[in-house]
């Protein structure tokens, strides 16, 4: 017994101490910016509108059509060269480098199945090369898409991602808005290519992103979320990587007030949606994880089992930056590929022409954790 506890407290020092090297390094790149409202990011007047009511107002309008807030582009232009997807946002951008969209693609030898992945904040996309691969030698066609301002599409002299979630909350909106959308086409792009299952894997930030999109497309029968929390404004409100954002708005705003603004991007407000298009969700976290905190976790996995979502919870012993380490990565990168095998050979087909239902904001069915 007394092994079996002092081996157990090793490998949580140890994994506490993997989570903090981790954050650190990211930490090195974060820069304080100051407070702003952006209203000229929302097409909103800056004379007139640039103050927090007016963004809180914004997104309370746009829940009356989610639908068509986060529909996907019509008439997109789509190039592929046989590994990269691209097109153009049909977003008005200021930076030339964020005009075009990129995923790359790896084709199984089958159309049918697809898997479109999310990635997490501050990614450049190439993590997730070796475990699309790895998809499509079993036959699961896997693309992963790249985040608005995140590696090619990075203004030069910036780091990825920074300007996608920052203290200016009008260009966070609008950004986080471009991402679903952008996800949301490249999901019709998929079904146009003959998948008659598609499924979403989200990661940290991408599983808010990614739970938005699945909410509003039928189409979409798996949703694999990695590291999940309730509420978008409250995981940049705690904790560790946006903290520099936290000391820009402490003192102008609370987190309720951030949590209102980014309501749209919270994925506890999209239940209603997932049980009524019959998706299953598997949720994966780390026991650890203090930056999508376990209270946030249990939150939403309550939520989806009131709401009657079909879903598993899988725990795992580690923490958020240690989900991407070995032996964790294996882990769930084998559970997601179950998952989604599951679901594409036992559930529903996708239909390639269901339209997007309005959005709804409510609450979820089973919950096993693992």
């Amino acid at each position: 017994m007394g092994l079996e506890v002092s081996a157990s407290a090793m490998l949580n020092a140890f994994i506490q101490w993997q989570e903090e090297r981790l954050a650190r390094a990211e930490d090195r790149h974060r820069r304080i910016e100051p407070l702003a409202f952006g209203a000229e990011f929302l097409g909103l007047d800056p004379r007139t509108d640039n103050s927090l009511t007016a963004l809180e107002k914004y997104s309370q309008r746009q829940w009356a059509d989610t639908k068509r807030f986060f529909g996907p582009a019509p008439n997109r232009d789509f190039q592929f060269d046989g590994r990269t997807l691209a097109f153009i946002t049909p977003f008005d951008e200021e930076s030339p480098g964020n005009r075009t969209v990129h995923c790359q693609v790896y084709e199984a030898a089958k159309p049918g199945h697809a898997v479109l992945i999310i990635p997490h904040w501050n990614s450049d996309g190439t993590e997730y090369d070796l475990y699309c691969k790895y998809l499509a030698r079993l036959g699961i066609t896997a693309a992963c898409i790249t985040l608005p301002y995140h590696g090619r599409r990075c203004p030069e002299g910036q780091t990825s991602g920074s300007a996608m979630i920052s203290a200016n909350l009008g260009r966070t909106i609008r950004t986080c808005r471009q991402a679903v959308v952008e996800a949301a086409t490249t999901v019709e792009w998929l079904a146009r290519r003959g998948h008659s299952h598609i499924g979403l894997v989200g990661v940290s930030l991408g599983t808010s992103l990614a739970t938005v999109v699945a909410a509003h497309d039928p189409r979409i029968s798996a949703l694999a979320l990695v590291s999940l929390a309730s509420d978008f404004g409250q995981v940049i409100w705690n904790c560790r990587p946006t903290r520099h954002i936290r000391a820009a708005l402490d003192g102008a705003i609370t987190c309720e007030q951030l949590n209102s603004a980014l309501s749209l991007f919270s994925p506890i407000h999209y239940l209603s949606n997932l049980a009524t298009n019959g998706t299953a969700v598997l949720g994966i976290s780390g026991r650890q994880d203090q930056v999508f905190a376990p209270p946030l976790t249990h939150r939403l996995l309550d939520a989806l089992e009131s709401a009657g979502v079909r879903h598993e919870h899988k725990s795992l012993a580690c923490g958020h930056y240690t989900l991407g380490t070995f032996p964790f990565n294996l882990i769930l990168g084998r559970a997601i590929q179950r998952f989604m095998n599951h679901e594409f050979n036992e559930g529903r087909p996708t239909s390639h022409n269901l339209p997007w239902p309005s959005g709804g904001r409510a609450g979820g069915k089973e919950r096993s954790a693992a």
